[in-house]
């Protein structure tokens, strides 16, 4: 569209002003390219020339001072931005607006001379808008790792300073758990002959043709009762050693790793370390 104005306006200037743009006749350091490749010698284009015109000439300049002022006011001029896209058969468009149609697509902004100065992206689809939500959810969660891993280094650096206290602090942990259950299987050996005796009893009154009080069925069920708790709190409790080994390994992994040591292998556990040669 910039280009059409263009022309017209030379044809226009050529029309009214045939003499300002002849620099063949007279000494005049002006040409009609000369307007268009620099904008702002518009405002000057007439007034070199003129100025050495009769009188006679001067109701030309009038109209020739309106199409200059349209020409530097216009924003279509060369200085102004043309976006590009690509229509729907695959050809690239230019002009001054986007179609409706197209105005979610990639735009290129160029200059007067056809260089691309900027370029705008086209509008993501709500699959790539779902997608990138869920690449930073997972982002944020792998951070959230990485601060809680970091934490857990410092508390495992400053609560053992030697591989022997992680040792010493899992034997520990081992041995007040291994006591808990040990008490509680003696409990229940205890509660197993309770139970056997009462058994015994009501088995005796069967065997003479009477009926066992019911008191003797109550205690038997609550026997049983606290021989099944007895399991189920044993059972617990060798699973949480179970953890605490598990959690040593781990914990002795991590120290060899921050502290520099080299696990040597066949000793048990996760071995003992000897501290890297640098």
């Amino acid at each position: 569209m910039a280009l059409d104005i263009s022309r017209i306006t030379v044809r226009l200037l050529k029309k009214f002003l045939p003499g300002h743009f002849d620099t063949a006749s007279e000494k005049c350091d002006f040409s009609f390219p000369h307007i268009f490749n620099d904008l702002p010698a518009l405002k000057l284009a007439v007034s070199p020339c003129i100025t050495n015109r009769p009188l006679k000439n001067i109701h030309f300049q009038l109209p020739a001072m309106f199409i200059l002022a349209f020409l530097l006011l216009n924003p279509l001029q060369a200085g102004s931005k043309i976006q590009c896209w690509t229509n729907s058969e695959g050809i690239r468009e230019c002009g001054q607006a986007i179609p409706p149609e197209y105005s979610q697509q990639r735009v290129e902004i160029v200059n007067e001379h056809g260089v691309v100065v900027e370029v705008i992206s086209r509008a993501k689809t709500p699959e790539e808008l779902e997608e990138e939500k869920r690449q930073a959810e997972i982002r944020k969660r792998q951070e959230r790792q990485k601060a809680e891993q970091r934490r857990q280094d410092m508390i495992l650096l400053n609560t053992y300073a030697t591989e022997r206290d992680l040792r010493i602090s899992r034997d520990r942990q081992r041995e007040a758990i291994n006591s808990i259950i040990e008490i509680t299987r003696a409990n229940t050996r205890t509660l197993e002959k309770k139970l056997a005796q009462v058994q015994k009893k009501i088995a005796n009154y069967e065997r003479a043709g009477e009926p066992a009080p019911a008191s003797l069925f109550e205690e038997m069920d609550s026997i049983k009762e606290q021989i099944d708790d007895n399991q189920f709190f044993v059972h617990k409790k060798e699973k949480l050693a179970k953890r605490i080994d598990d959690k040593f390994k781990a914990d002795l992994k991590r120290f060899y790793e921050l502290k520099g040591i080299k696990p040597k292998s066949g000793h048990g556990d996760a071995g003992q370390g000897t501290k890297k040669q640098n």
